[in-house]
C-alpha cells in the first residue's frame, strides 16, 4: 500500500504574508496537494476556514513556551511540526513541511518518496561547520568548539561530520522520532550560540546522531524569501485576497492562476536602483 502524506505549513506572528503565503502555496500546487492530507499549523484558524485542510490551533501559551518565553520563536516551527504528525490519521507516516514562502516546480512526489525511515529531507546542504567561511555557521564553532553539553540524549559537541541543513523543507518519516529531541537540543544551544538558525542546526544534529541519511531537495522548489522579492509578491498577495475574500477556497482556486508572484525585470531594476541610491546617502 502507497504511504500515505501530510503536507504541513506553520503560519502566525499577524502579518498577511504569512498567511496568504500558506494559502498560496495550497492552491498553487493543489493538483498535487488534494492527493494527500493538508495541516496547517496557525493562530488565526479563522483564515483557513473552508479551506480543505486540518487546522491545528498555536495558541499564546503554545508559542510563548516554545519560542523559549520569546528568545527564538524558530522553536515553533519543531514543535508545530509535532504537533502535527502527532495528530496525523493513523494511515499517515510521512510529513512534509514547507515554509509559507516557497513552492513546489516539480512535483512533491519527487521528495516524498525519498522520505524513507531511514532517510530525512532538507531543502538544502549549506556546508560542514568546522572551516565555514559563512560568518552565520561560524558562530558555531566559535560558541562550541571543544565543548560538551548536556541534553536528552546524553552529551552533545561537534564532530567533523556536523553540517548546516537550511530548513526551508522538512520531511520526516513518523517512525524517526527526532523532534522532541531536535527541541531539547534547541533549547539547550540557544543560550550558547548567538545564531538565528539554531531549529535548523539542531533537526540536522538529530538525524545525524540518530544516523539518518540526510538528503536535499533544493531542484524541486523556488521561493520569494529574499526582501525585493518578498516586497513585490505580498502586496500581490495581499490585492488577491482583499479582491475575493479570505476564505472562499473554490473561488480562489479557479482564480489562482491571476497570482503572478515572479518580479517583472523593470521592478527588479527599479528595487535595485533604489538600493544603491538608498546605499549613497
Amino acid at each position: 500500500m502507497q504511504d500515505r502524506i501530510q503536507h504541513v505549513l506553520i503560519c502566525y506572528g499577524g502579518k498577511s504574508g504569512y498567511y496568504h503565503g500558506a494559502k498560496y502555496q495550497i492552491l498553487r500546487n493543489f493538483q498535487w496537494y488534494k492527493h494527500h492530507d493538508i495541516c496547517v499549523v496557525t493562530d488565526q484558524p479563522h483564515l483557513f476556514e473552508n479551506y480543505p485542510v486540518k487546522v491545528i490551533p498555536l495558541t499564546y501559551e503554545d508559542m510563548r513556551r516554545w519560542s523559549l518565553e520569546g528568545q527564538n520563536h524558530f522553536g515553533i516551527k519543531i514543535n508545530g511540526l509535532l504537533e502535527a504528525t502527532q495528530s496525523a490519521d493513523s494511515g499517515v507516516c510521512k510529513s512534509i513541511l514547507l515554509d509559507t514562502d516557497m513552492f513546489w516546480t516539480a512535483n512533491p512526489e519527487n521528495v516524498a518518496w525519498r522520505v524513507q525511515k531511514s532517510s530525512i529531507i532538507f531543502y538544502e546542504d549549506e556546508g560542514q561547520i568546522f572551516g565555514s567561511r559563512n560568518k552565520s555557521i561560524q558562530l558555531y564553532e566559535n560558541a562550541l568548539r571543544d565543548k560538551e553539553v548536556d541534553y536528552a540524549l546524553g552529551k552533545y559537541s561537534l564532530t567533523s561530520e556536523s553540517r548546516m541543513w537550511r530548513s526551508s523543507l522538512i520531511g520526516i518519516h513518523h517512525e524517526q522520532q527526532l523532534l522532541k529531541d531536535a527541541f531539547d537540543l534547541f533549547q539547550t544551544l540557544s543560550p550558547l550560540v548567538p545564531a538565528h538558525t539554531i531549529e535548523q542546526f539542531s533537526l540536522g544534529e538529530i538525524a545525524r546522531i540518530k544516523g539518518l541519511q540526510i538528503r536535499e531537495a533544493k531542484k524541486y522548489l523556488n521561493d520569494w524569501s529574499s526582501i525585493g522579492r518578498k516586497n513585490y509578491a505580498t502586496p500581490v498577495l495581499n490585492e488577491f485576497f482583499s479582491t475575493y475574500g479570505e476564505t472562499d477556497f473554490s473561488k480562489h482556486l479557479s482564480k489562482v492562476e491571476e497570482i503572478k508572484i515572479n518580479r517583472p525585470a523593470r521592478i527588479f531594476l527599479q528595487q535595485k536602483l533604489s538600493r544603491i541610491l538608498s546605499n549613497r546617502n
